[in-house]
Formats: structure tokens, C-alpha cells, sequence
């Protein structure tokens, strides 16, 4: 019998208030994941996270998907650590490029989104194994930092990716790659060919 996960996702249009009580229905119907969103102008999911794993006490929980230019990989990488150690093995952590036109309209658009993606998600990776990271690369900067408190489990890392060479980094860099909604069984061999 192959092993299979049931996940569900917490829609961006629900009100925040929901989603504790929304969380511990998913888990006592049995779900195995629950994916709450991170959309600019709707909720931070490093926080809806945080509030998910809360109420649960075996749900894993999905961030899809933080958008790499709003985030420092520091800042996030403290951020994730701290849900890794308190809720361990319990948290996965997307990453994606954002929606241009919201990363411009708070002006963060970055000059090479492929750039700045891969060298989060690598900074990331590394500050939560507990390295000091250093990078002077085309989109971030960080000069000798360590977490103080790194996890002892790190997150697995998926990239949140639709197109052709940001799948083909997902496949080089991250842990998974998550498919946003609106591509289906049609779009997957492609997908799995760039993988």
C-alpha cells in the first residue's frame, strides 16, 4: 500500500479568528496537513502558522507561500526556527517568488527573482542547520550571522514555483516544490520532467 498524506488549505478570504477551530476540525477528521496562505494585504503565514500549530497537536502545517522579497532570509529563518523547536516536525515552509505586481507595489521586486529565491532558500537552509552564513550574492546580503537558537529538526523547505526555470531551481535547491492552485494532473509531467 503506498503511503499518502490529506492535506487541506485554509483559504486567504477566511477570517483569520476561524482558524484555530478550523485547524482542530481538520485534525480530528484526520487530516495530515493543513496549508494556510500568504498573500500581501491578507494574513502573514509565519503567524497563521504559528496559530494553527497551536491549536493542534499532530497537524503538520504548510506555510504556501512566504514571498521571498518581502522577507529577509534572516528574519525569516529566526521566524521558522522558533516554530521548528516549539512544534518539531510539525512545520513545512514555502518559499516562492511572490506576485510581481504586489512586490512592486511595496517596492521589493527584485532585479532577478530566480537570484533571490535560490539564495534564500540556500541562506535559510544553512541558518537553520546551524551555520554561520555569509553571502554577497546578487539579491542578498549577509555578513557572519548565526541563530543563536537553531532547530534541532530543520523544516523541510519547499519552493513555490510554476514556471519552467524556477521548477528547475526548486529541483536543485529545495526540499519539495509546491504547485499553486490552478495547475492540475495535466500540468505534473511537465513539472516532473524540470523537477
Amino acid at each position: 500500500m503506498t503511503n499518502f498524506r490529506i492535506g487541506v488549505m485554509y483559504d486567504r478570504d477566511w477570517v483569520p479568528e476561524e482558524l484555530p477551530a478550523f485547524a482542530r476540525r481538520a485534525e480530528a477528521l484526520g487530516a495530515d496537513d493543513l496549508w494556510v496562505v500568504e498573500d500581501l494585504r491578507w494574513n502573514g503565514g509565519v503567524s497563521a502558522a504559528a496559530v494553527a500549530l497551536g491549536a493542534t497537536e499532530r497537524l503538520r502545517v504548510g506555510i504556501g507561500i512566504a514571498p521571498a522579497p518581502l522577507r529577509s532570509p534572516a528574519l525569516l529563518a529566526m521566524e521558522l526556527a522558533t516554530l521548528a523547536r516549539v512544534f518539531p516536525s510539525r512545520l513545512v515552509a514555502g518559499i516562492g517568488h511572490g506576485v510581481r505586481e504586489w512586490m512592486e507595489q511595496v517596492g521589493v521586486a527584485p532585479r532577478s527573482p530566480l537570484a533571490l529565491l535560490e539564495e534564500t532558500i540556500t541562506a535559510v537552509r544553512a541558518l537553520l542547520h546551524g551555520e554561520r552564513v555569509t553571502v554577497d550574492g546578487r539579491e542578498v546580503r549577509i555578513d557572519g550571522i548565526e541563530l543563536v537558537h537553531p532547530p534541532a529538526e530543520p523544516p523541510p523547505l519547499v519552493a513555490g514555483v510554476v514556471r519552467s526555470r524556477s521548477l528547475e531551481l526548486s529541483g536543485r535547491v529545495a526540499d519539495g516544490t509546491l504547485i499553486a492552485e490552478g495547475h492540475g494532473p495535466r500540468d505534473l509531467e511537465r513539472i516532473r520532467a524540470l523537477l
